[in-house]
């Protein structure tokens, strides 16, 4: 049974899967869904609301990506930015690793965001809308 739902926004199908592997098997509870693109991604979030996103930075810039968070309610203590060195004021509070991405710095910022919110504990199920896009790919074991 999963407890939470991760999302994962990044620009290379390669990078999506590592990842979204990674969160399955080093933090398991997650039932992840990915995007190749912010407006994938924003279609995804009309049918379900993550418990915690991971964007690639350097592929959608600072500004862009806080004007996504922003408009999207996302919470910032629930992201986790790869790649972006100075975040903007919008994305203070979010996790930042370097790009590459290294699995035990992915794994800390995961667990820290999770302890930060206190989100430990089982929660709903959640599922994606039918409706979501043909892009998106969804995983889960």
């Amino acid at each position: 049974m999963t407890d939470r739902v991760a999302l994962i926004v990044h620009s290379s199908p390669a990078a999506r899967r590592v990842l979204s592997d990674a969160l399955i098997m080093f933090s398991p509870g997650y039932h992840v869904a990915t995007a190749r693109d912010l407006s994938s991604a924003t279609e995804w979030l009309t049918a379900a609301h993550p418990d915690l996103v991971v964007i690639d930075g350097r592929a959608f810039g600072s500004a862009s990506l806080a004007e996504w968070v922003v408009s999207n309610r996302l919470d910032p203590a629930k992201t986790l930015i790869i790649g972006e060195e100075t975040p903007t004021p919008e994305l203070l509070g979010a996790a930042i690793v370097d790009d590459p991405v290294h699995l035990p710095d992915l794994l800390a910022a995961v667990r820290d965001l999770t302890a930060a919110t206190g989100d430990t504990g089982p929660g709903a199920q959640r599922s994606m809308d039918s409706r979501a896009s043909s892009e998106m790919e969804t995983n889960h074991r």
